[in-house]
């Protein structure tokens, strides 16, 4: 949602709007932060020493950062492609499985063409992985343009086929068996796909670049191009948006397309990266596409404020080692947080509905 909508939900100017797309997700931060000390001083520890750990092992040092920075990669990816989706009233909660089978489409592909010139085999193994994801989105897509079937239940369901797909392929028609591992994996992709660390001796690897540059894309796409205008003006009103002459079936398609697009890079650059193979569970266990829906949500779908959200809560998951490392406090004062800020987020949507209501009584 960009600041010029915020006027269509009950602000008078454009600078109340900018204020309270800065204030609102400051103020859930601050309550979640305040929660979680209560939950510090439940745990008979100090609130300060507990936040003072959690600070030094997400930025307190140039591996710190780097290892946040690798975290928030995948999370500012699925961030701003379901964000996408929702700012055009679609409600795309399929980012999991849309990134695993990127994921996976990356990683198989990748291996397949270890034969090939490197440029060209990255360029597949990307390819790919973007339109995997980008597969899995329109299909709920098109059965919501021409069925009426809800997304937000399709989206969901396929997020189970995905993973129990992927998980069948990874334990036995694809899995490697080379190395004797346990944990059920593809083939790793040859070296020249994998790409290169940014910082020694750090994870940080080259696709920081796409965390940086695809938000900034994607606030183009939907501030300066007419098919961005089409996505906005869906998302205000569907009705009227068709009334006026949008494609509403082709917009919906071409969103979903997109979205699935991007969470499925974000599941090819986890292999290219980090994993250098599909490794099983490696995108459902850390919940990376829910942490990245998140982030959207506390940027109100801003692609880059997702950004900045996205690193903070990629932060927040990194500190966690370092604040059960040096103190009694239980790493899950991580998801503690977390929650609080989803359920700050669901009253800011709940009452900002509420003050809709009250001025179509009016």
């Amino acid at each position: 949602m960009s600041v010029a909508q915020w006027p269509e939900r009950g602000l008078r100017s454009r600078s109340q709007a900018a204020v309270v797309l800065a204030g609102a997700p400051l103020l859930a931060v601050a309550v979640a932060l305040g929660v979680g000390a209560l939950f510090v001083l439940l745990a008979s520890e100090s609130p300060a020493a507990a936040y003072s750990a959690l600070l030094d092992g997400s930025v307190g040092s140039v591996a710190a950062v780097a290892q946040s920075l690798t975290t928030a990669i995948p999370v500012i990816l699925t961030g701003i492609g379901m964000g996408l989706a929702f700012r055009v009233g679609l409600f795309n909660l399929g980012g999991e499985g849309q990134m695993i089978l990127g994921a996976l489409a990356s990683a198989v592909t990748g291996h397949a063409l270890a034969g090939a010139p490197g440029v060209v085999a990255l360029a597949g193994a990307v390819l790919a992985g973007a339109l995997a994801g980008a597969a899995w989105a329109v299909l709920p897509g098109w059965w919501e343009a021409w069925f009426r079937v809800p997304l937000v239940v399709t989206t969901l369901l396929l997020n189970y086929v995905a993973a129990l797909f992927a998980t069948y392929l990874a334990v036995y028609p694809l899995r490697d068996k080379s190395g004797g591992s346990t944990v059920a994996q593809t083939h790793e992709v040859p070296s020249a796909l994998q790409l290169p660390i940014v910082i020694d001796a750090t994870p940080l690897h080259a696709g920081i670049v796409a965390a940086v540059v695809l938000p900034l894309a994607v606030l183009w796409l939907l501030s300066r191009t007419s098919l961005g205008y089409s996505m906005r003006m869906t998302g205000l009103n569907r009705d009227f948006a068709e009334a006026g002459g949008v494609p509403m079936r082709r917009t919906i398609l071409i969103t979903m397309g997109l979205s699935g697009a991007l969470c499925g890079l974000a599941g090819t650059l986890l292999v290219l990266g980090e994993t250098h193979r599909y490794v099983n569970d490696s995108v459902v266990g850390p919940g990376t596409a829910w942490t990245g829906l998140t982030a959207a949500m506390l940027a109100a779908f801003n692609p880059g404020l997702t950004a900045v959200s996205g690193f903070f809560l990629a932060a927040l998951q990194t500190g966690g080692t370092g604040l059960q490392l040096q103190t009694e406090v239980p790493l899950q004062l991580v998801n503690v947080i977390q929650a609080v800020i989803i359920l700050m987020v669901a009253v800011r949507l709940w009452l900002a509905r509420q003050a809709r209501l009250g001025r179509r009584r009016e």
